[in-house]
């Protein structure tokens, strides 16, 4: 099933090596990677199965990769299950854990700055990097020797925070490039989140949508490192869910509007290691609302989403060119093979402050209508804020004062 729509996705396990403090854990094998490479292999490996992080140093410069934390051996079963593979070295890789992966020992070095121009840390980062670097070129792990890692991430949604950091960020970011860059792995390196990556770094974006995203050049290809299948769970708070034909409709846009890949974080949840976490208020589970769950069942949602994927990847194959035209979308639509059914439309959201603005800050206007590109007769969602007509009345009295 998988198979068939192997052409628009390219997909590969991402590992996530990060400076981690963790319990030795009694165990010296992957066993529900084992299950999955015999039994799902097949179908998995064309969907991309999870995120795993494994790296763990115990005290400062000592790596300990013994039993559950051997990562050549992790990505060495990868590649046996026929996946691919994209380490995300990081080292900083978030993931709700404490310090964001960083070793608590870390802090103590004098004049120590995290991911900024500061050179204790500059050469922290870079004898991690250089290290698990050549753990995969000992191996003949990377695709430029015949492996399965075909690309490598160096920090991680770093953007997101930059502006903090000030001139400073964009020297670091320039530094890491270069460093990641120097080490000459043979395949590509990319930085998530951030817009000004500079070349030959490849950008790419995280979220739940991100058919709109456009890389900062167009000699790169547009990729999605997080698809993000739920969200993590707090203490006291909702568990996550995310409706798998959302997730499968998000897809089918991405690679309508020029995706070459994407990977779903998570595919497999679970319990963080040594039932530690990080942030406030974040519990020990990581269940991610993945398709697989902790103790590897699945409860139909891979065959769901499979199935969803397909018939919207019909869709772009099948439904015939043709200028744009109005349908009421409480009956049935000609869009697709047989119809698109109301449940599978996203809700359009109308921006009616900028309406608002564009009407002389006046009240009522007489129509709105959704702006933004059209494909053939298809739906293309456009995200935007919304306000009330009872808050922009309240607006207009506050601004005739």
């Amino acid at each position: 099933m998988a198979k068939e729509i192997s052409s628009y996705m390219q997909n590969w396990v991402e590992v996530a090596p990060a400076p981690l403090i963790s319990p030795q854990k009694p165990s010296s094998s992957f066993p529900k990677l084992e299950t999955i490479a015999e039994e799902e292999s097949g179908r998995l490996a064309d969907i991309v199965p999870n995120k795993a992080l494994y790296l763990l140093p115990v005290v400062l410069s000592i790596y300990d990769f013994e039993g559950r934390k051997d990562l050549v051996k992790f990505v060495k079963l990868v590649a046996e299950a026929g996946l691919y593979v994209h380490l995300r070295i990081g080292p900083y890789v978030c993931a709700e854990w404490n310090y964001g992966g960083f070793p608590l020992w870390l802090h103590f070095i004098p004049g120590i700055q995290f991911r900024t121009d500061n050179e204790p840390f500059k050469a922290e980062m870079k004898q991690f990097t250089a290290k698990i670097v050549d753990m995969m070129k000992q191996e003949k792990l990377y695709a430029s020797q015949g492996g399965p890692i075909v690309l490598s991430q160096i920090e991680n949604e770093y953007g997101n925070i930059d502006s903090a950091y000030g001139s400073a960020a964009t020297t670091y970011i320039n530094w890491a490039a270069s460093m990641a860059t120097s080490l000459d792995t043979g395949v590509p390196w990319v930085m998530c989140q951030q817009k000004d990556a500079p070349d030959p770094m490849i950008n790419t974006s995280n979220g739940f949508y991100c058919d709109q995203f456009t890389p900062n050049s167009t000699q790169k290809p547009k990729m999605w490192t997080e698809n993000w299948s739920g969200w993590f769970l707090s203490f006291g708070g909702a568990v996550p869910y995310r409706p798998v034909e959302d997730l499968a409709f998000a897809v089918a846009c991405f690679f309508q509007l020029g995706g070459t890949s994407q990977n779903y974080y998570m595919y497999h949840g679970g319990t963080n290691f040594g039932r530690t976490n990080g942030g406030p208020f974040i519990a020990t589970s990581y269940d991610y609302d993945a398709p697989i769950d902790e103790y590897g069942t699945t409860s139909g949602h891979i065959v769901l989403q499979v199935v969803s994927i397909q018939f919207l990847v019909a869709i772009v194959q099948t439904n015939p060119l043709s200028p744009p035209y109005p349908f009421n979308l409480m009956f049935q639509t000609s869009i697709g093979p047989s119809g698109l059914s109301p449940g599978y439309m996203r809700r359009i959201f109308v921006n009616f402050k900028d309406l608002y603005y564009c009407n002389g800050n006046k009240l009522p206007f007489a129509a709105a209508a959704q702006i933004g590109q059209a494909f053939r007769n298809e739906v293309l969602f456009i995200s935007s804020c919304c306000i009330t007509m009872h808050e922009l009345a309240k607006e207009q009295k506050e601004m005739e004062k």
